[in-house]
């Protein structure tokens, strides 16, 4: 880690910046504590590292991010309404997220309610825009991006904290969730996966990779986790960069991508998945 030199947009934000960092092409300008500035810049740098070699970079493109990292509201409301170029509509949405890419893709916000948090969404909000960036996976794709990120979280930062979820539809109401225990820092999402893949039936695990980010149920990510952890850990990273191109160009949809890479249909790869599951070993929580 070392300093960098703030520009001209840093400059025409209306906060005096405590700290301005960069590690590789990450850039991170932030009013929170040192600690937890450095502790973010590591994690967006590292899984900027981590996408590289699991997915390669592609030629020509802009890998030179820029994340500010805020730590209470007020610093946030400044930010929003004095970054440049933002219309109304585009602060007011700000101001509901804890974290998001500003027009250009190249600067990310982030002012989360926690350090943890902050950290988690550093790493993630990277590991989204290098699939973005890199095969046109947009962020609204589902399990190739929320799950996704969330398995380069788990590997980087240890958390799984910044998850978009729905209701589950898979239980009625009363009873045991087939994800319960899934908020535990420390559970097993392998494990909880297998306990899902059990239920679900062949059609609701391609519904699942079909979703829309904001669409997804507990149990389309925590499936969706396991899908991405088979394809690094056992079908090979290059399955992973098949299905991404083939969805990030438009010419297939993630279940005839996975169907084409196995040469299978996705009931089979379903089985495929459920048994690998099974044969996993237990998880092991990250140190702290």
């Amino acid at each position: 880690i070392e300093e960098a030199d703030l520009d001209d947009v840093d400059r025409q934000i209306k906060l005096d910046w405590k700290h301005r960092l960069r590690s590789g092409r990450i850039r991170l300008i932030g009013r929170a504590s040192q600690e937890e500035s450095q502790q973010a810049l590591r994690a967006g740098a590292t899984a900027a590292s981590f996408m590289t070699q699991l997915v390669g970079e592609k030629p020509g493109a802009d890998y030179a991010w820029t994340i500010y990292v805020l730590d209470n509201q007020f610093d946030m409301n400044r930010f929003v309404g004095s970054y440049p170029g933002l219309d109304e509509n585009q602060r007011r949405r700000a101001r509901t997220l804890g974290s998001l890419w500003l027009p250009g893709k190249t600067r990310c916000g982030v002012w989360g309610p926690d350090q943890e948090t902050r950290v988690d969404m550093s790493c993630k909000q990277v590991a989204v825009r290098f699939v973005d960036t890199q095969f046109g996976v947009k962020p609204k794709r589902g399990w190739l991006v929320d799950s996704l990120g969330l398995y380069i979280n788990q590997n980087v930062v240890g958390t799984r904290i910044s998850r978009h979820v729905t209701m589950t539809e898979y239980v009625k109401p009363g009873e045991v969730p087939l994800t319960q225990g899934l908020e535990d820092p420390d559970a097993d999402w392998l494990a909880i996966a297998a306990r899902v893949l059990g239920v679900l039936t062949d059609k609701d695990f391609a519904r699942a990779l079909g979703r829309n980010t904001n669409e997804m149920t507990p149990e389309d990510v925590v499936v969706g986790y396991a899908l991405v952890a088979f394809l690094c850990e056992a079908a090979g990273p290059e399955s992973l960069q098949f299905v991404l191109k083939q969805v990030g160009s438009g010419a297939s949809s993630s279940v005839v991508a996975l169907e084409t890479w196995f040469k299978m249909p996705i009931a089979e790869i379903k089985l495929r998945l459920r048994a690998w599951l099974q044969d996993a070993p237990a998880a092991v929580p990250p140190a702290k």
